[in-house]
């Protein structure tokens, strides 16, 4: 079976599998097919959609929030959920940690409402993304008159209610807002692309010298203008990528083309697209940047997942050519995708590679990833063989792999897309999966492009 569906999963990890050996099938026992599963492993599965779009996912507290685009319609936990624009709305989808559908919340516009990150702030889910309309708000919150696609954040609470907290002004070129992540003060770091100009509030930043260039910017609700902007403007394409915050900073992942200065440092080229991971404090300014890559095009465009911990920065990128940093080579015949761990000042503490892209989440002191296999894996003592392509869940530190903790398998195919923490014991996938499926003790069969929301406890 290689027809493509998707599927969101929240996973957390049970411990060690009871054996050495183990299948994508028989490893994981047969359910009801109900959705339900027990308080540790699979708590809960609930089908929301059925389009072949990336799905953002995040959290707060065992719930788990994915937001979609669609086009006319899709479904969410068997209820018919209905958009007029013309290229895009978008889905918001609230499942609480009992499996119970909160909210499924339509985002929309007469042209485009395409939601691309999401980030929680308290019980309200923020949201990232690209806006294009005529100007009647009454059609939806994306119906913005700017005369080209603008970033937008948009907020939805437990009750579905819709607030704006930030809107860019593309200036000449389209915008857009890719990803967004709240501090502990309630303000919030967004990131995207602009290939003109680009104003939030009164500020405007440097024109594009690429199309696209990216940006960071530090907004707050509670006033239009940033508390700061970074331009990432480049003579060559520039994009951001993912972020993720520990305390009052933040870590992000870039691509970039060519020999380019970002974040006060200049970048060296390794050949095609090459990525970059940033610090950022709380104030605009960077603690560390390193670029790395190879003479192949590595992961852009927002692709890959990135981590803050211990002061530093852990990125998982796809790279197809062998990468050196320092005096660690990860081998491009060792697998498509690496893990890099950089700690407090820059310095590389450990890089190497993995079957596919990853998905990292950063759950208490352990960082745990998410990665589709498609042949036998070995970790420690254990070998994992998929039936056809699954994902494993793993544990991580800077030397690689520690233990294998869950697998999401049957005799469908299932491949990564997203992860994300939602609870101090919890993480939140995205993923695509063809036909029979097995999580735990939850089992039924996936239609071609579906969307399941899930939970999976520790």
């Amino acid at each position: 079976m290689r027809a493509s569906a998707a599927v969101l999963l929240a996973v957390a990890a049970c411990g060690r599998f009871g054996f050495d050996s183990v299948t994508g099938d028989g490893a994981l026992p047969s359910g009801d097919g109900s959705g339900s599963g027990s308080a540790s492993g699979v708590r809960w599965a609930v089908t929301i959609g059925n389009n072949a779009f990336f799905v953002p996912v995040g959290g707060e507290n065992g719930t788990a929030i994915a937001a979609y685009p669609f086009r006319g319609t899709t479904t969410a936990v068997g209820q018919t959920l209905t958009g007029i624009a013309t290229n895009l709305s978008s889905a918001v989808v609230r499942i609480d940690a009992t499996g119970n559908l909160v909210a499924a919340t339509v985002l929309d516009s007469a042209t485009t409402c395409d939601i691309r990150g999401v980030g929680m702030q308290g019980d309200t889910v923020l949201l990232a993304g690209l806006a294009f309309g005529d100007g009647n708000m009454t059609v939806g919150p994306c119906n913005v008159a700017v005369g080209r696609q603008a970033p937008i954040i948009l907020g939805v609470d437990s009750a579905g209610t819709i607030t704006r907290p930030a809107l860019g002004m593309p200036v000449g070129m389209n915008a857009q807002a890719w990803n967004v992540r709240v501090l502990p003060d309630s303000t919030f770091v967004i990131s995207g692309i602009y290939s003109g100009g680009l104003q939030f509030g009164a500020v405007s930043l440097p024109p594009a010298g690429a199309d696209p260039n990216g940006y960071v910017a530090h907004l707050s609700g509670s006033q239009a203008d940033p508390l700061w902007t970074i331009a990432l403007d480049s003579a060559a394409s520039v994009t951001p990528g993912p972020i993720a915050i520990e305390g009052t900073d933040l870590c992000m992942l870039g691509g970039y083309v060519g020999s380019v200065s970002l974040y006060g440092s200049a970048l060296p080229s390794f050949g095609s697209s090459d990525a970059l991971i940033v610090r950022i404090d709380s104030s605009g300014n960077t603690k560390f940047v390193r670029g790395f890559g190879s003479t192949g095009m590595e992961s852009d465009f927002n692709d890959g997942a990135v981590v803050a911990v211990n002061g530093g920065c852990v990125g998982a990128i796809k790279a197809p050519a062998d990468v050196t940093i320092g005096s660690t080579t990860m081998l491009a015949s060792d697998g498509p995708g690496i893990v890099v761990w950089f700690d407090s000042t820059g310095a590389l503490l450990g890089g190497y590679r993995v079957p596919s892209l990853a998905g990292l989440a950063h759950i208490g002191t352990r960082v745990i990833a998410a990665y589709t296999v498609t042949t036998p894996i070995t970790i420690g003592s254990m070998t994992f063989t998929p039936q056809g392509s699954d994902i494993v869940l793993v544990e991580l530190d800077a030397n690689g792999p520690v233990q294998l903790l869950d697998v999401i398998g049957g005799a469908g195919d299932q491949s990564l897309i997203r992860m994300a923490a939602i609870a101090p014991d919890a993480v939140a996938l995205t993923l695509a999966s063809s036909g029979d499926f097995q999580a735990g003790s939850i089992h039924f069969t996936s239609a071609p492009n579906d969307r399941v929301l899930a939970a999976v406890g520790f």
